[in-house]
């Protein structure tokens, strides 16, 4: 692999599929009229009747109908009220599952005269290349059921993306190399790319801020790692960033490392979490190993601006990285270290670290799409200085066009 090439185009070493489980807001009519009133659009689209014994009941079968209506099989969830941020149960790898949600809230912008019920739903698991296809199954039914059943979305909604791998032989050091770059890109690239939304954000808290592993940070490792996990374990130039990523590669298994990365005071999922699968017993569970979730996404298509397969592109980019061997990946992430490290001596804006890290994966063709989302998410037009990137084009760590 060349000296700061990308991983976009590598293909996976073992079996990897995806799941989106996004969250919405469903609505019911109320007795009294809408202050406002509603555009014809809207008033064709189904809302849950006003004298409803069972609201959230209609609205799941209802949503189950439209699903069903565009070839999914589907499956309604209802457990315990409370909505726990936990991975969803593995059972239906193959099915829709749908079920109440309390994380969404209606915003000052919805459309008056109703009440808004929230749900989240979780796609079947898809292999990588057909969840990377154009106009892939999940995203035609998410727009059938917007087309049939008036939703409320906002920055509440959560886009969360779940990825099983299928690997056996080596899914620890897999998992260890996709936590790194994780770690070292959450504030750098993957935190920029949200909504600023202080309350109301469909963001999960940051895992390099409350996590074990950032808690415990400054404290030494307790154990000596064996030599084989020591020489894997890529270094680093910063001391504090390397002393954290000596105690993640130190984990002898997927439930340490899971456990290092939940939330320091109450062991709940943050951001981004490892989480081991047990082995299926029956051919209807996933057979994966571990599962990555990664939750710092909104689902919130507005204006023509929808980031949904954008962020696909990106985590899939991600886990090509991860899967690179041995000193290919360490290099690569050296590398990325050396670059976020020069973008903050240079007192590099946000627009202008993106295109760069953007490159760094092999995505700039998807960097128009995020500037729209962010310019949303801002509520005005950020204007793009180019000081910055004149000078990157001519660090090592990128490679040379050859066009």
């Amino acid at each position: 692999m060349r000296r700061g090439s990308s991983f976009q185009s590598r293909p996976p070493i073992g079996g990897l599929s995806l799941a989106f489980e996004v969250h919405f807001m469903v609505a019911q009519s109320l007795d009294e009229p809408a202050r406002n009133p509603q555009p014809q659009t809207r008033q064709e689209k189904w809302t849950c009747p006003k004298g409803s014994q069972d609201p959230c009941g209609d609205i799941m079968r209802r949503c189950m109908a439209v699903l069903s209506a565009n070839g999914c099989d589907s499956r309604i969830v209802r457990r315990h009220a409370a909505d726990m941020e936990k991975v969803w149960e593995t059972e239906f790898a193959a099915t829709w599952l749908l079920k109440p949600s309390s994380r969404p809230k209606p915003s000052d912008y919805a459309p008056a005269g109703y009440k808004w019920h929230g749900f989240k739903l979780r796609t079947p698991f898809f292999y990588r290349a057909e969840a990377l296809s154009r106009r892939p199954l999940f995203m035609r039914c998410l727009a059938g059921l917007q087309d049939a059943v008036l939703l409320h979305l906002n920055s509440s909604c959560q886009l969360n993306v779940s990825v099983a791998s299928y690997q056996h032989l080596g899914h620890l050091t897999e998992a260890k190399k996709l936590t790194t770059l994780v770690w070292l890109l959450e504030k750098q690239f993957l935190l920029i790319l949200c909504p600023r939304v202080p309350l109301l954000t469909g963001r999960s808290m940051l895992t390099t801020d409350h996590s074990r592993l950032a808690k415990g940070s400054r404290s030494p490792v307790q154990r000596q790692a064996p030599v084989s996990i020591r020489h894997d374990a890529p270094r680093f130039r910063d001391s504090a960033l390397d002393a954290q990523m000596q105690r993640l590669w130190a984990c002898s298994s997927l439930k340490e490392l899971e456990e290092l990365l939940c939330r320091a005071d109450n062991g709940e999922p943050l951001a981004f979490s490892i989480v081991q699968d047990e082995l299926p017993s029956n051919p209807n569970r996933s057979s994966g190993t571990w599962k990555a979730v990664f939750r710092y996404a909104v689902w919130h298509p507005h204006k023509g601006v929808d980031v949904t397969e954008a962020w696909l592109r990106l985590l899939s980019a991600f886990l090509a990285a991860a899967q690179a061997q041995g000193r290919y990946f360490n290099e690569f992430a050296t590398q990325t270290e050396e670059m976020t490290t020069w973008l903050d001596q240079a007192h590099s804006t946000e627009d202008e670290r993106l295109p760069a890290l953007l490159q760094r994966f092999g995505l700039r063709n998807d960097e128009q799409v995020w500037q729209a989302a962010r310019r949303l998410y801002a509520g005005s037009v950020v204007e793009r200085a180019p000081r910055c990137r004149h000078r990157l084009r001519s660090l090592s760590i990128f490679p040379k066009s050859k066009r």
